[in-house]
C-alpha cells in the first residue's frame, strides 16, 4: 500500500474510497428493552433490506472511515482562482448521522403499546414515527427535524476505538501545515444510484453558527463503488459592516431578546444566545471552495482526493451487520 506522502504527492492518482455498512443494534439491558426494540426498527435487519416486496435491490454493507483535512500553507495567489459568488448546495433529501447515545433518551420514555401505534412501516419498507413521544428531553434541531418528518435516523458514528485509520489521522495531525477538519466512521449498506442517499457532512470550526465545512458525499454501486462528493469549505473573515453596528437597532433587538429570554431558556436550554440569533454576525464568507467529484472506487483500498485547499482520504471495508452489531453506549 503506498504511503500518505506519496499519495499526497501524486496528482494523477488521486482516487477515493467510501465504505458503508448496514449496523443493527444489541440488545440493551432489560430496562431499554423498550429502547432496544425502537433502535432495531430504525436501523433495520439485514434481512429486512433486501425487499423482496417493493424489488428494491439488495444493498452491499460497507464501513466507511473518512478524514477531512485543510492545507494551511499555501500560495496566497491560488484565492484569486476560485469563482466568485459560489453558494453551499445542500441536496433536498439527505441522511443525518447520529450517535447512539442522541437517540437513546428519546427512546426510553415510550411504552411498549406505544411503539405499536407510533411506529409504521411505509410502502418502501422502511419505518416512520406516526406520532412524536410526548415529554421527553429534546434532541437537537436537525435530530427534532427528522423526527417531525417522519424520518428516523438509521445511521450511527462509529466509536473512535474501533477506527481503521487512527495511524494515519495521527500522522496527519502531525503536520503544522496541515488541519484535521473531519474524522469519522460508519457502517450502512450502499445502493445502486437511483436507490442511494446523501449524507450530510459538517465538520471544521464554526462561525456565527455556520460549519467551516460542509455538503453531502454519495456512495452507490453497480459494477463498481462510485463516490459522488459535493462538498464546500467556507473561508471567513471578520465582519466590519457599519451597517450592523448600529447602537439603537442592536438595543431595540437585544430589549426583544431580554423579553423573551425566559422562553428560551425553557425551550432550548439555551440562556445566552449568540449575536446571530440576534441578526448580527461577527463574521462573513470571504470564499467558498467546491470540491465536486466522482469516482469509481474499489474496497479495501485507501483513496485519496484533494484539491489545492483541503483533501480527503476515505476507505470503504466490506461489513457483515450480522457479525459486529452496534453497540449501545
Amino acid at each position: 500500500m503506498r504511503t500518505i506522502d506519496s499519495m499526497m504527492q501524486s496528482k494523477k492518482n488521486r482516487t477515493s474510497f467510501l465504505t458503508w455498512g448496514r449496523q443493527t443494534v444489541e440488545r440493551a439491558a432489560s430496562l431499554c428493552v423498550l429502547s432496544t426494540t425502537l433502535l432495531a426498527m430504525m436501523v433495520g435487519s439485514p434481512v429486512s433490506a433486501a425487499d423482496s416486496t417493493t424489488g428494491k435491490p439488495a444493498p452491499r454493507y460497507y464501513s466507511v472511515e473518512m478524514i477531512i483535512f485543510s492545507y494551511e500553507e499555501q500560495d496566497d495567489t491560488l484565492s484569486e482562482r476560485w469563482p466568485e459568488n459560489i453558494q453551499v448546495e445542500l441536496p433536498t433529501s439527505y441522511l443525518q448521522l447520529y450517535r447512539p447515545s442522541d437517540i437513546t433518551p428519546e427512546l426510553l420514555r415510550v411504552t411498549q403499546q406505544e411503539v405499536q401505534t407510533r411506529v409504521k412501516t411505509n410502502s418502501l419498507g422502511e419505518t416512520e414515527l406516526v406520532e412524536t413521544p410526548v415529554g421527553v428531553v429534546p434532541l437537537n434541531s436537525q435530530q427534532r427535524a427528522d423526527i417531525k418528518n417522519n424520518r428516523l435516523p438509521n445511521l450511527f458514528y462509529m466509536p473512535k476505538n474501533k477506527m481503521q485509520l487512527n495511524a494515519q489521522y495521527n500522522r496527519l495531525k502531525r503536520r503544522s501545515s496541515l488541519r484535521i477538519m473531519y474524522h469519522e466512521a460508519w457502517n450502512m449498506p450502499v445502493y445502486d444510484r437511483e436507490n442511494s442517499t446523501p449524507i450530510l457532512i459538517q465538520g471544521g470550526e464554526q462561525f456565527d453558527n455556520l460549519f467551516e465545512l460542509e455538503g453531502s458525499i454519495e456512495i452507490s454501486v453497480a459494477r463498481y463503488l462510485h463516490l459522488d462528493t459535493n462538498l464546500y469549505l467556507r473561508e471567513f473573515e471578520a465582519n466590519h459592516n457599519t451597517d450592523q453596528a448600529n447602537p439603537a437597532d442592536f438595543n431595540a433587538r437585544l430589549s426583544h431578546h431580554d423579553s423573551s429570554v425566559s422562553v428560551l431558556q425553557q425551550n432550548t436550554a439555551t440562556p445566552n444566545p449568540s449575536l446571530a440569533l440576534l441578526g448580527f454576525r461577527q463574521y462573513r464568507v470571504n470564499t467558498v471552495i467546491p470540491l465536486k467529484q466522482s469516482r469509481r472506487m474499489r474496497s479495501r483500498d485507501l483513496h485519496y482526493i484533494d484539491n489545492p485547499r483541503y483533501g480527503i482520504l476515505i476507505q470503504l471495508m466490506p461489513y457483515d451487520p450480522e457479525e459486529e452489531p452496534l453497540p449501545l453506549r
